[in-house]
């Protein structure tokens, strides 16, 4: 017995893809055509421009080429440009400084570890001719003096302050 070829559309009558009947059990000869099918063929792929979609019309019982709607780029909302800004300044932090050749952490806890070995030394807690031990970013442990940890700090805070300046002129900007 030969098959019967069939084509499936969409709800909006898109075209789907190309199938076979099921033989009717109770009719010989006849097909079960399942819903949202038919058996007119379509319009040859090649026919059918890129920018266009074939789609079946139950009523006149034809395919038709439509033209697939263009959306256009969607333009990110103000709060979600400001995300992006923020995101690229905390990504900037995160890679750290770059002080005399060495790459530092950037980070809060980085900055307070700083903050707190200098009101040590403001304090008295350490003598000014001790020094303190600083972790770099590529995991190598240093002995730092009060000079050097103070010096360390300026650029740090400097480092921090000039990725926020360039988040604040690029969020004034928007």
């Amino acid at each position: 017995m030969d098959q019967l070829v069939i084509y499936h559309y969409g709800k909006h009558g898109e075209l789907l893809a190309a199938g076979h009947a099921d033989p009717d059990p109770l009719t010989p000869g006849q097909w079960l055509i399942p819903a949202q099918a038919c058996i007119v063929p379509p319009l040859p792929a090649s026919a059918v421009p890129e920018d266009h979609e074939q789609r079946f019309d139950t009523v006149s019982q034809a395919w038709s080429m439509v033209a697939i709607p263009t959306v256009p780029p969607s333009v990110p909302t103000r709060a979600q440009q400001i995300a992006a800004i923020e995101q690229r300044r905390d990504v900037a932090l995160s890679n750290g400084l770059t002080y005399q050749g060495r790459l530092y952490h950037a980070d809060s806890t980085f900055q307070s570890q700083l903050q707190a070995f200098i009101l040590a030394y403001s304090v008295g807690i350490l003598a000014p001719t001790a020094t303190v031990a600083i972790r770099r970013k590529d995991n190598v442990t240093v002995q730092m003096t009060q000079t050097e940890v103070l010096a360390l700090s300026a650029a740090m805070m400097q480092f921090v302050q000039d990725a926020y300046a360039a988040s604040w002129a690029e969020k004034d900007a928007l």
